[in-house]
């Protein structure tokens, strides 16, 4: 196997490795995110990795306005964090898969 096409495979397994994370830690998110609603729960999504240059990142993020005020709190509600926890555990798995 040529140097390039290594490098290729690595990049592709690399790159599914971030996907994989990113969508078992948007299930996480959605699992522990409070719900009155729905929407905050139902705005939870994950995007598939991409590749800028020598970096690659997937993103878990909520769609509703209200979702870092949930997360970090106020100075009126306590936060009830549901991102940083599950982006914990999701990284733990992909420690352990990469």
């Amino acid at each position: 196997m040529t140097l390039p096409a290594y490098r290729a495979l690595l990049r592709a397994q690399i790159a599914r490795a971030l996907s994989d994370t990113a969508e078992a830690a948007a299930r996480e998110a959605r699992a522990l995110a409070p719900v009155r609603t729905g929407a905050l729960r139902g705005s939870i999504s994950a995007s598939p990795a991409a590749w800028q240059g020598d970096t690659a990142a997937a993103t878990v993020a909520a769609a509703v306005p209200y979702a870092v005020y949930v997360e970090l709190g106020t100075c009126r509600q306590s936060p009830r964090p549901y991102l940083r926890p599950a982006a914990r555990l999701a990284a733990e798995g992909l420690t352990v898969t990469i």
